[in-house]
């Protein structure tokens, strides 16, 4: 079972992780404007990645 767990959180979750990490990246590298399009669509990946990494750690302690 620890290796099953192991195995998610790398795969899984860290992966998910480096999404929302790319998503705060390419934010902090933008012009500022938050209404711009680009921005929003950015903001919205970041906003559905960040919920995909809650449920993922939600499974997991309930695997646990």
């Amino acid at each position: 079972m620890g290796t099953a767990v192991a195995q998610d959180l790398h795969d899984d979750v860290c992966q998910q992780l480096v999404f929302v990490s790319m998503g705060v990246s390419a934010l902090r590298s933008s012009d500022g404007q938050l209404q711009d399009g680009k921005t929003q669509e950015t903001l919205a990946t970041l906003e559905a990645d960040t919920q995909k990494v809650f449920e993922g750690l939600r499974r997991l302690s309930h695997d646990l």
